[in-house]
């Protein structure tokens, strides 16, 4: 296969979606506000980006940009550790969770295909699909627990499970999981992108499973998302031999010196989790009967109304509400995932969806 017939082969195959910028919605829409409320790609928005940002003045004077990351990634491993409960060789850092999730899928992947319930994150199934490994996606029952019998009839070398679930928020039974890793003859990586919402972890079972993988982020809780920091969890046999296949210097000496300036304000970030928590539950105590939602545990929800996903997704656009159309799945016919913000930046959103959900 030529070099032309690889690009030609790429062109049919599926590409992530990061989300639509403010510019785009004016241009494709014709809609022009000044500011929008970004909802469409679960950011945490409770943490100011002021206060980020003097972390960030901190960090610039303690690196020379000229010179590549020397003993940072590992105080970055060792601060993790110490923040997660586990042993510093636990740890192996990435460019994201996303570039975890693509070293796992290019390694063990080919040998028996991935599996997941759906709905979830899509950037599994496309990582996979890249890569022409087969994807074996399983729906979750109505009660939103896992069929573990279809999903190990699989016989796929990764199972992937996120917890809180995106785009639907829920979190996952833990025995059900605790089963799944028991009956699993390959790895299972459990998702927790957004765990510090959730308030517990897989974390302490690494080493009594030796096919568990957690899969961690400092984009969402701690709000660097532009950063690209991500981190997994696993036994140190399987971390130390994943990191012969990992890419050098896969974090930068900001995002470490961050990192770890980030994790010595856990009081803080705490209370901005707590924050994301009532919010949420605010916004959906606002929200009428006639609205579908799913049973949210993190700060995003996915809801449904009897209108057509997209005519409602132009409508909150025109408010200045940045959401995400998903796909249709159990009873949730016209989908829209969103995130929620401090309520000054969305107060009349429950109004606004409650009045279209009137058909």
């Amino acid at each position: 296969m030529s070099w032309k017939d690889t690009v030609e082969e790429l062109s049919k195959k599926p590409a992530y979606q990061g989300g639509i910028s403010a510019s785009e919605v004016t241009k494709h829409y014709n809609i022009n506000i000044k500011k929008f409320a970004n909802l469409q790609s679960n950011e945490n928005l409770f943490v100011p980006s002021s206060y980020l940002k003097s972390i960030f003045n901190v960090a610039i004077k303690e690196l020379d940009p000229r010179l590549y990351p020397k003993d940072e990634p590992t105080r970055l491993e060792e601060a993790l550790a110490s923040y997660t409960g586990v042993k510093p060789d636990s740890v192996l850092l990435g460019s994201g969770a996303d570039q975890l999730m693509d070293l796992l899928i290019s390694l063990f992947g080919p040998h028996g295909g991935i599996a997941y319930p759906v709905p979830t994150y899509s950037y599994y199934g496309i990582s996979a699909t890249l890569r022409g490994i087969k994807t074996v996606e399983v729906p979750y029952l109505k009660d939103f627990s896992m069929n573990i019998d279809k999903l190990i009839a699989a016989s796929p070398s990764i199972t992937f499970v996120c917890t809180p679930n995106n785009p639907t928020g829920h979190a996952v039974n833990d025995e059900q999981l605790k089963e799944l890793i028991e009956r699993s003859k390959g790895l299972v990586v459990v998702d927790e992108t957004y765990t510090e919402f959730l308030g517990k972890s897989f974390a302490s079972l690494i080493d009594k499973y030796n096919n568990l993988i957690i899969l961690r982020t400092m984009s969402k809780s701690f709000g660097i998302a532009s950063l690209r920091v991500g981190y997994l969890l696993a036994n140190a046999n399987l971390t130390l031999n994943l990191k012969k296949a990992q890419l050098p210097f896969v974090v930068s000496t900001l995002g470490a010196i961050v990192s770890i300036n980030l994790l010595q304000k856990l009081p803080y970030f705490k209370s901005k989790w707590m924050e994301a928590q009532n919010t949420m539950k605010k916004f959906l105590n606002e929200l009428e009967p006639g609205v579908a939602r799913t049973p949210t545990a993190t700060y995003f929800v996915t809801i449904s109304t009897c209108k057509p996903n997209n005519d409602v997704y132009v409508e909150l656009l025109k408010y200045g509400y940045i959401t995400r159309i998903i796909r249709p799945f159990m009873d949730y016919k016209n989908p829209i995932r969103l995130s929620v913000a401090p309520y000054k930046m969305i107060s009349n959103l429950p109004y606004l969806i409650n009045g279209l959900s009137k058909c």
